[in-house]
């Protein structure tokens, strides 16, 4: 419905403008840049794959195309016209659209001059919002223009539908050859069309999906045809057609052997290649400039010959090539990104194996040294990592092997491996740690020492993980800092944290990396100031269980309050002169009785309650006093003893509408004359 509802405003439009061949605005928008313009052409309301008006006015005897994004709400665009083109002394006779390649569709204007057509196209570019001429589909549609005298849309789109697949937007290099940088590739004479085995495909005009070439010649000289071949781009997003190679060829209609001559070969992936053939063998001097990868040297009868240099990213080698295969010393330098400028070194050949010495030095400073065999380094080794042997090119026996501050790690590999002792030491040769391994994981006894050389730290390790007892000392190596149990990986067992005089700071047990029972805290004089009991594990409660403990540095109590299953059960604290701030107390009726104090001794509340609610641990059941309901008179006090509030509680619910409550001279406030009034909470600013 939408679409029809554009068509109709398209046709509405497009019959007021012919009718009377100007545009008038209406009073309720701003006027449009074409208000009281000639109009070519009828207005394009929303242009293919775009939003875009297209007009086309008449402006001193010639066209004017334009494109605008005039109706679209998004205040991003700039909402003004731009020149789409200008056609002189022209009428437009067609304005539609076409596949051409799957770059997207092109839009093409079929305009008249003097009795002969001009075909012109533009590509609507998503990601700035513009339209550009298609420059390279251009000589195809003049050749068009050329060769017929009737034209419209329809037969138009139905030559360019019989066209060999181009990717109109692909760009080339300069090839330094004047034949091959002049070549038009959307002209040309197509010549046949092959697999990808190069076999001929039986497709006559337009290919299958499985032809993966065509090739098209473009000039003769000499019995030899300018032959361009043209490629699937399947490694692309929307494959198409590119050229890849270009040569003089003998009998262009064979895929490839009959190459005579210069040649070139283009594609993204692999760079750009020049060279030359000899009848269809490659012969003379070639070059290969990719993104990634380079190479020069020559060809004779077929074969890679002589003196020969290949680039990657890391290393250019120069050495010599016989018969396709490396011989002799290849001499190492800067790889193509040039951030080893002072990188040197060589390596051996024979028969295209590295075979004998090799090494590599940067800025004369050896990096790596050592000999291949059958192209595998073999026996001892200098390497980047370490020094040790190679056996069939894998690292075997003693190695010493190198850290990034130049600390040094002495261990036996197998097969690449660490096994067994491995002692690790600093730049100047102190030993610094001494780790057991197998398999390349930490396995057994794990020490590090001082400066001094005294053992500072041992665990014990299991494939990797702590397993058993982790100690610290001081630096005297003797007085344990912490001593700590895993296992598996996780704390467990045994906790204690020492002074540096051997007394303990903090005692604890663990199990699974959870602390369960006792945990206690100590001054440096060895006074106990936190004692915390925790649930057994086993237990679902987790959390503290039991009684809770804090004190002053002096030993006098702080904080004292008792949990069942991290459900606390009582509260006693007391002020620093030793005066008790808060206390619970339990009756054997499970009356439950709450009282806070000043620091004068005074009472300050009081809250009665009775009764408990039962939890259920792991099948047995206990009192939990926290489901207490409050029962009795509650009250407070100002610190000179005065009532300040009062209520009498039943069952957990005021037995009144409200407390009774007094402001210091004992004047009642509540309930007021007015009765309960509900306190409106108080903020701090």
């Amino acid at each position: 419905m939408r679409a029809i509802k554009s068509l109709l405003g398209i046709m509405l439009l497009s019959l007021s403008a012919l009718a009377s061949n100007t545009v008038a605005a209406s009073n309720d928008t701003p006027p449009p840049f074409y208000e009281g313009k000639t109009l070519a052409h009828p207005i394009i309301s929303g242009a293919r794959y775009s939003s875009a008006l297209l007009v086309f006015i008449e402006e001193n005897k010639a066209v004017k195309g334009y494109y605008c994004f005039c109706s679209e709400e998004d205040q991003s665009v700039d909402h003004l016209p731009h020149l789409l083109g200008t056609f002189p002394d022209s009428t437009i006779e067609s304005v539609f659209y076409a596949d051409v390649d799957k770059a997207g569709q092109v839009t093409l204007v079929l305009s008249k001059s003097h009795g002969k057509f001009a075909l012109r196209s533009w590509r609507y570019i998503e990601d700035d919002g513009s339209y550009i001429p298609v420059q390279s589909l251009q000589p195809v549609l003049d050749k068009l223009v050329r060769n017929n005298k009737d034209l419209n849309a329809t037969l138009i789109k139905r030559a360019l539908g019989q066209l060999p697949p181009y990717d109109y937007s692909a760009e080339y290099p300069t090839f330094g050859n004047p034949d091959f940088d002049n070549i038009d590739f959307t002209q040309g004479k197509v010549v046949g069309w092959y697999l990808d085995d190069g076999t001929p495909s039986t497709a006559a005009k337009q290919p299958a999906d499985s032809v993966y070439a065509y090739k098209k010649t473009f000039a003769e000289k000499e019995g030899l045809f300018l032959t361009a071949t043209y490629r699937r781009e399947e490694d692309s997003d929307k494959p198409e057609f590119r050229v890849t190679a270009i040569s003089w060829q003998a009998d262009p209609s064979k895929f490839s052997g009959s190459e005579n001559g210069p040649y070139v070969y283009y594609s993204k992936q692999y760079g750009l290649v020049k060279g030359f053939f000899q009848k269809g063998i490659p012969s003379g001097k070639w070059v290969t400039v990719g993104e990634n990868f380079a190479s020069s040297g020559n060809y004779v009868a077929g074969h890679q010959q002589g003196q020969w240099t290949l680039s990657d990213q890391q290393e250019t080698s120069t050495g010599l090539m016989k018969n396709d295969e490396r011989e002799g010393r290849w001499e190492i330098t800067d790889g193509m990104d040039g951030e080893t400028p002072e990188l040197s070194g060589f390596d051996t050949y024979q028969n295209g194996q590295r075979q004998g010495p090799s090494e590599r030095r940067l800025a004369g400073v050896l990096r790596s040294k050592g000999d291949y065999v059958d192209d595998q380094p073999e026996g001892m080794w200098i390497t980047e990592n370490g020094e040790g042997r190679f056996v069939k090119g894998v690292a075997n026996g003693m190695w010493k092997l190198k850290t990034g501050d130049g600390e040094i790690q002495q261990v036996e590999l197998v097969a690449g491996v660490k096994q067994g002792e491995l002692r690790w030491s600093d730049k100047n040769g102190k030993l610094m740690q001494i780790i057991h391994y197998k398999d390349n994981l930490a396995d057994g006894l794990y020490q590090k020492f001082n400066a001094a050389g005294t053992r500072i730290y041992q665990a014990d390790y299991v494939m990797g993980k702590l397993d058993g007892r982790e100690i610290d000392y001081y630096d005297d190596g003797t007085t344990v800092r912490a001593d700590r149990g895993y296992r598996n990986g996780e704390l467990d067992g045994l906790n204690v944290y020492n002074f540096p005089d051997g007394k303990p700071k903090s005692v604890s047990t663990l199990d699974h990396g959870y602390e369960v029972g006792l945990m206690q805290e100590f001054t440096a004089a060895g006074v106990k100031i936190t004692e915390r009991n925790y649930c057994p594990l086993s237990l679902s409660g987790r959390g503290y269980c039991g009684k809770q403990q804090t004190f002053n540095p002096d030993g006098s109590p702080l904080t004292e309050a008792d949990y069942l299953f991290n459900r606390q059960q009582t509260n006693n604290s007391w002020y620093a002169n030793g005066q008790r701030q808060d206390e619970t107390r339990i009756g054997p009726d499970d009356s439950y009785t709450q009282i806070s104090y000043y620091p004068n001794g005074q009472m300050q509340c009081i809250s009665r309650a009775k009764g408990f609610s039962r939890l259920v641990v792991d099948g047995k059941e206990y009192k939990d006093y926290q489901g207490a309901l409050r029962q009795g008179e509650s009250a407070c006090y100002y610190p000179d003893g005065k009532v300040k509030s009062s209520g009498i509680w039943k069952d957990g619910r005021l037995t009144t509408a409200c407390e009774t409550r007094f402001d210091e001279n004992g004047k009642q406030t509540a309930p007021g004359p007015k009765g309960c009034v509900i306190p409106k909470w108080e903020y701090e600013s």
